[in-house]
């Protein structure tokens, strides 16, 4: 009997353990220049995507760029700098 009670609250936390989980991921980067590897700040990204719509990020100083919390989907990246 007490195996069967261990193997339902056994199940019954592993069901409400992967309740709340989401599926997403993330695009991270960092532009630089092809010539001598140096970072480019201002740089702004635009991601694109079917599931996502449209974003647009401006890289820092360090010439990094992050999107988080992407549903699954193809996208595309735009780099543009004034």
């Amino acid at each position: 009997m007490k195996k069967v009670i261990l193997l339902f609250v056994s199940i019954a936390l592993l069901t409400f353990a992967s309740y709340g989980q989401e599926v997403t991921g993330e695009i991270v980067g960092k532009v630089t220049l092809a010539e001598d590897g140096s970072a480019l700040p201002g740089v702004t990204v635009t991601l694109t995507g079917q599931t996502w719509g449209r974003s647009d990020y401006v890289t820092t100083q360090e010439g990094n760029y992050r999107f988080w919390k992407l549903p699954p989907g193809n996208y595309d990246l735009r780099f543009e700098l004034q």
